[in-house]
């Protein structure tokens, strides 16, 4: 995967890091994965499975057994929420450190190809996102298919 690949050629943290120095490695980590994804564009990590995605969420969301999933991803996400400011939704922006993440149902992630320990499926208001969270970038986002 690029994300290992990529901070693999990074300097390691030390094993008593401090605060800034977390924060310019995962500065440094999310500038190398732009870089190597200088040309990548929406849809590039979702496109073949896009209907899947859609299908599978619309599924879950489905009628009265559906409500508390809908209700989960609410929980939490940034399109709701008063702090954070606006979230970008582009491929490879920053995801606002301020920002909340929202949460995500657990009987959704069963249904949802699982993902390496570094990236996580989050919601921003009806949007699915596909979130670098040691890079803190948004690696490839699906627009509205939450209900």
């Amino acid at each position: 995967m690029l994300h290992r690949s990529v901070e693999g050629k990074l300097p390691a943290l030390p094993q008593k890091a401090t605060s800034d120095q977390i924060a310019a490695h995962q500065q440094g980590l999310a500038e190398a994965i732009r870089t190597a994804r200088s040309k990548a564009k929406r849809g590039d990590v979702f496109s073949k499975a896009k209907d899947y995605f859609r299908r599978a969420i619309a599924a879950e969301f489905k009628g009265k057994a559906g409500l508390t999933a809908r209700q989960t991803i609410q929980e939490g996400n940034p399109a709701n929420e008063a702090s954070g400011g606006p979230i970008i939704l582009s491929v490879n922006a920053g995801y606002p450190p301020e920002a909340s993440l929202s949460a995500m149902p657990p009987t959704l992630l069963l249904r949802l190809p699982p993902l390496p320990d570094e990236l996580n499926y989050r919601f921003v208001g009806r949007h699915l996102i596909l979130h670098d969270t040691d890079a803190d970038i948004i690696v490839d986002f699906i627009l509205n298919v939450a209900p």
